[in-house]
């Protein structure tokens, strides 16, 4: 039995599929075809699936210790149940459980017959939530219709025993960590079970030690059991015979997703004909293993790889957070050394940052004609494509195949063909693919322009007679610059010719090849404004910043307003890359600095937002309009606010016939906008200059500066904005105040500086909900993150720490008077808002000790408690009383950690959480203070 347990960590299997899911980790307990006595601890008692050996039988590992094969269709036998699928992690996308108002829940559906829409989750059902004389289907899978099972009221029903919340427990057999435990032996208590995995549900324990240490170990993630159960404790209820019988007949092995494959797999898999390329992943809500990629080394050329979102919650615990990280995304740095825990330092430029080592990616050092692999994965190119090249939905044809570096631009990125078409991308988006085929994308040249000798001088769109209608965003990502970099990656698809034409003087401006630049326009000069792939030397030349070419083309006498196919002329294309030599010689060439290319940007939107500051004084100077607004309704400040442009900002908040009220088409006045970006330079400039715009709200919504910087956590605009006598009690089109926003994210921080300042802790907003009941019934916006730190990383983000936060957080505001009695429009109470057993019993318990009145479930009045109460309570608690479980015995059981005694030893493991105040027992004493045993749980179904 040993031998077989053994097998899973030493030999790699394609894992086998529950339906669309895998086994490991599945729940599970004795089924119709038991017949193994109790080597599963006795009826009830919990086990974890840990491997699948095709043949239709499974290892398990019970709680209680023992392991073993068991048939799910062997023979005609099937010895197990599937009692919880949530640790596998598929979820019932865009359902919601009437019970709980869990969304997109984890594990089995059960789906009323006779109510429509109405549906449970598994914990839900096992409570008897809904009416339980109706009938229900059990859907294990979310493709499929259901299989119908008796009524519960007519149902027998068990209680699951093992690994639960109160449960001793001592080193398992996949133990990987070390002393935390104190040393082999030591006996620890389970403190909760909850979510290890982020795409997955109760699939973790979280133990305390007798070192005091509290950890968090695997309990069916990935099919480990890291812990083993001493003393067992009472879970769920379940009905037994509504469960599904764990059969693996006829399902067979899914193919395996690309990310999965490790390098043997992927030989053995099938290739795709594009030479090299990797197939594209689906849908695998499992958590991959991390990415294989070699270690990193002091010295290596790096560069953070994912987005900013995701950046910011994994430096929690790995040197912290600041605003100027997001600036590292995409950007090359080098490794300077390493800390004690793996994190590592980085250096760019002149500074230096320290990054967690699963946010970087090592940078290969390619050349032209290197062939290269695009790693395929979407999220990750588009975070290390910003202000490289940007991303185009176009590129996924090419992720995870094979190209060929064509060329490598100024800033070091590399133009990779792929037969007729060509991108820029990030050098860390490519991997090394020596010797393999490149993949090539069949169809007509891009562009629609492919050679033209001076005509349509000043024929694109955007010029003083009007734009191109369109749509825009007012994403950081310039779409423009974009575009750009994908014509700027054609020029190089053309084959060499001998001929001179206008391919020759493009192709020698983009290569920064001066001399062949001028030997050519001796020859032709009226080649100077003849454009390739729809680019003319000009245009291109400064795009890279090649000064010696363009001064070469301006004594030729170009025309300087010429545009390429997106209305960028050569004086935009030389400030998207920041070339502000260059732009000043076009400048003071006479380049028109007023118009405005297809998405009504104009030189000054670009130099506010890549930070060319020596040409947006200089256009400042020369009364470039300063106010434009382009499609997404942005202004040069806004941009230079949206890239974090804070000497920009300045220059252009210093002039005063900048105006600062103009919003754009989100609502944002450049205020707001720098309230959300946490620019406090910013904002203490436009309020030094206007301080009436403190208050102003946006007209969509009525969100003021202080409504922003509030959700958004960015404290150091709430410090300005409360000196300077913003108002705290301000409310929105839907009355919520800066203190609901702050509450529902769960920002403390903020929350003390508004309260500090004066804030409402009891304001009301349309729902009635006050800032107690947003805290309770809120969750920060990570669900996306969440997923791409899964998807990219194979890592996990812990939301229990925001649950302890939100619980400290609602005690602050019950400390500073908020209310536990006030109800809702809906009719409820902020305790009865509260999903999460801990978290209410936690406040519940605070509320009562701290005079917040009654903290029932029902919210009523009640204050705290008097010293004569106190006294009544002791006396009676130490009178002999029967127990009204039994009604045979005295009661004679203290609970902790409530010291609450209301019931006989017998009937103390009939209960989880303590019949008096609600809060869950972790042990039981008897009058002795001697800690009770459940010796004989099994009996007691």
């Amino acid at each position: 039995m040993r031998v077989k347990r053994l097998s899973k960590h030493f030999c790699k299997r394609p894992k086998k599929a529950f339906g669309l899911r895998e086994w490991y980790g599945v729940r599970v307990v004795r089924g119709p075809d038991w017949s193994k006595g109790d080597e599963d601890g006795g009826e009830g008692h919990v086990g974890t699936v840990t491997d699948d050996n095709e043949d239709n039988t499974v290892e398990v590992q019970w709680d209680m210790g023992n392991s073993g094969t068991y048939n799910t269709g062997k023979g005609g036998k099937h010895d197990l149940r599937v009692l919880d699928s949530s640790p596998v992690g598929q979820k019932h996308s865009g359902k919601k459980c009437n019970g709980c108002d869990a969304n997109d829940f984890c594990g089995t559906l059960w789906a009323c017959i006779g109510c429509s829409g109405v549906c449970l989750c598994n914990s839900c059902y096992c409570k008897d939530k809904h009416d339980i004389t109706h009938p229900f289907k059990r859907v294990d899978i979310p493709s499929l219709s259901g299989t119908e099972v008796k009524k519960r009221s007519i149902s027998n029903k068990l209680r699951a025993l093992g690994i639960f919340s109160g449960a001793k427990v001592k080193r398992g057999v996949d133990w990987n960590s070390g002393d935390q435990d104190g040393g082999d032996g030591k006996i620890g208590t389970v403190t909760e079970v909850f979510n290890f995995a982020s795409t997955a549900e109760k699939d973790g324990v979280k133990v305390t030690w007798p070192n005091k240490q509290n950890n968090s170990y695997r309990l069916g993630f990935r099919g480990k059991v890291d812990v083993q159960c001493v003393e067992e404790m009472p879970g769920m209820d379940y009905y037994r015979d509504h469960l599904f019988v764990l059969s693996t007949i006829d399902l067979q092995p899914p193919p395996i997703p690309a990310r999965y494959k490790t390098a043997d797999t992927a030989k053995s898999g099938s290739s795709s004909s594009s030479g090299g390329a990797k197939p594209s992943s689906t849908g695998d809500s499992r958590p991959p293993p991390p990415e294989k990629k070699s270690k990193l080394q002091v010295g290596d050329k790096v560069c953070v790889a994912i987005p900013e979102s995701t950046l910011k919650e994994l430096q929690r615990g790995h040197g912290g957070w600041s605003l100027r990280m997001a600036d590292c995304i995409g950007r090359q740095g080098t490794v300077q050394k390493f800390e004690d825990n793996g994190d590592c330092v980085i250096k760019y430029d002149d500074r230096e940052y320290r990054f967690n080592c699963g946010a970087l990616r090592k940078v290969p050092n390619l050349s032209i004609g290197d062939t290269v692999c695009v790693i395929d994965n979407a999220e990750r190119v588009q975070a290390l494509q910003k202000k490289h090249g940007g991303w185009n939905p176009d590129m996924s044809e090419v992720l995870g195949k094979v190209g060929k570096v064509v060329k490598i631009d100024s800033d070091g990125d590399v133009a990779v063909a792929f037969g007729n078409k060509a991108w820029v991308f990030n050098p860390a988006c490519c991997d090394p693919a020596p010797g393999q085929k490149v993949y090539e994308i069949a169809g007509t040249e891009p562009s629609g322009r492919s050679e033209t000798s001076g005509g349509g001088r000043g024929q694109a769109s955007g010029g003083p007679s009007g734009g191109k209608a369109g749509v825009a965003d007012d994403d950081e990502v310039d779409k423009a610059a974009e575009a750009f970099a994908h014509l700027f990656a054609q020029l190089f698809l053309q084959p060499a010719q001998t001929a001179i034409g206008p391919h020759t003087l493009v192709q020698a401006a983009a290569n920064n090849d001066a001399k062949s630049v001028l030997a050519i326009l001796q020859k032709k000069p009226d080649l100077v404004d003849a454009r390739f792939k729809g680019l003319t030397a000009l245009i291109i030349s400064s795009h890279e910043g090649h000064k010696q070419v363009v001064q070469i083309l301006l004594a030729a006498k170009p025309d300087l307003n010429l545009r390429e196919e997106k209305g960028n002329t050569a004086l935009m294309a030389a400030l998207m890359k920041k070339r502000e030599e260059v732009g000043l010689l076009l400048i003071k060439a006479g380049a028109d600095i007023n118009l405005w290319n297809q998405m009504g940007r104009t030189a000054i939107h670009f130099a506010a937002a890549n930070e060319a500051n020596t040409v947006l004084r200089e256009l400042l100077s020369r009364k470039a309009n300063h106010n434009r607004q382009d499609l997404a309704g942005d202004t040069p400040l806004h941009d230079a606010i949206l890239n974090k442009n804070n000497s920009g900002a300045s220059f252009l908040v210093g002039d005063q016939t900048v105006n600062l009220t103009l919003a754009n088409k989100k609502g944002h006045t450049p205020l707001t906008l720098a309230a959300m970006k946490d620019d406090e330079m910013t904002v203490e400039r436009i309020l030094a200059r206007s301080p009436e715009l403190k208050d102003v709200s946006k007209p969509d919504d009525g969100n003021t500066a202080l409504h922003v910087a509030a959700v958004n956590d960015n404290t150091s605009v709430i410090k300005i904005l409360i000196k300077k006598k913003a108002n705290v009690n301000a409310a929105t089109n839907q009355r919520y105040t800066p203190l609901h926003l702050a509450c529902h994210q769960g920002h403390t921080d903020s929350v003390q500086l508004l309260i500090d300042a004066g804030a409402s802790i009891n304001a009301v907003d349309e729902d009635g909900d006050t800032p107690l009941h947003n805290c309770i019934m809120g969750r920060r916006s990570v669900g996306e993150q969440e997923r791409l730190a899964q998807l990219l990383l194979g890592m996990r983000l812990n939301n229990q720490a925001e649950m302890k936060e939100r619980t400290d957080l609602a005690c602050y505001l019950i400390q500073n008077g908020a209310s536990v009695q006030v109800t809702n429009k809906k009719g409820r109470t902020p305790l009865q808002c509260c999903s999460d057993d801990h978290m209410r019993s936690a406040i519940k318990s605070f509320a009562d000790r701290h005079g917040g009145g009654r903290a029932g479930a029902s919210g009523g009045a009640g204050g705290g408690k008097t010293a004569t109460d106190a006294l009544l309570e002791l006396l009676m608690a130490a009178m002999p009383s029967p127990c009204p479980g039994c009604r045979q015995r005295q009661v004679d059981t203290t609970f902790l950690p409530c010291r609450h005694r209301v019931v006989c030893r017998n009937c103390a493991f009939r209960v989880r959480d303590c019949p008096k105040c609600s809060i869950p027992i972790l042990e039981r004493l008897d009058p002795d203070g001697n800690r009770l045993v459940a010796v004989d749980a099994c009996k007691m179904q």
